[in-house]
């Protein structure tokens, strides 16, 4: 059996960075490497997870991003550090870690930009204390790779998907209209 996939367990594999939303959000996202790589939320310690009734991101292509509370109650993993996982391929500039992070922190601030995987973060009570961390990789391929490999462990673990991952499914919990 395979560690849980904590934030230790993660650092022990090569994630870095281990800063909370309201640092990288305050400093730009300077930190974050500039390079492809996947890049993991996590909820440590005395992180909240009282759930919002509206979501602090903003509607994207008409589509509201706030569920509703028995839908999110119901994708809580209990125990579970490791809230969402996303991957930032490259070789883009926009697909690299350091873009990535900065676009879903400034989603969630009510900026209008392309993130919207993730969303459910946004309705999570003082998302700011989350802490978000990353490992970096050569290629897209690589990048792919790990990003399966996190989710696929976890699903293992947990039975399901991590809490903001959403799939198609999801869309039957969603208010506002339109799938995930």
């Amino acid at each position: 059996m395979t560690a849980p996939l904590s934030a230790d367990t993660l650092e022990r594999e090569g994630f870095g960075g281990f800063l909370t939303i309201g640092q990288l959000y305050r400093s730009d996202c300077l930190e974050v490497p500039d390079e492809p790589g996947v890049y993991v939320v996590l909820a440590r310690g005395e992180a909240p997870h009282g759930f919002r009734s509206r979501s602090t991101a903003p509607p994207w292509r008409g589509q509201d991003p706030t569920l509703s509370a028995e839908g999110l109650a119901a994708r809580w993993i209990q125990d579970a550090e490791l809230l969402y996982v996303g991957r930032a391929p490259g070789p883009g500039v926009r697909n690299r870690l350091r873009q990535r992070i900065k676009r879903f922190l400034r989603f969630g601030h009510g900026r209008v930009v392309a993130h919207w995987s993730g969303r459910v973060i946004w309705q999570l009570e003082e998302s700011s204390r989350l802490e978000v961390a990353w490992r970096t990789c050569g290629d897209a391929e690589e990048a792919a790779r790990l990003e399966a490999e996190v989710l696929s462990r976890f699903e293992r673990q947990h039975g399901a998907a991590p809490y903001a991952n959403l799939t198609d499914s999801a869309a039957d919990t969603h208010d506002g209209g339109g799938g995930a």
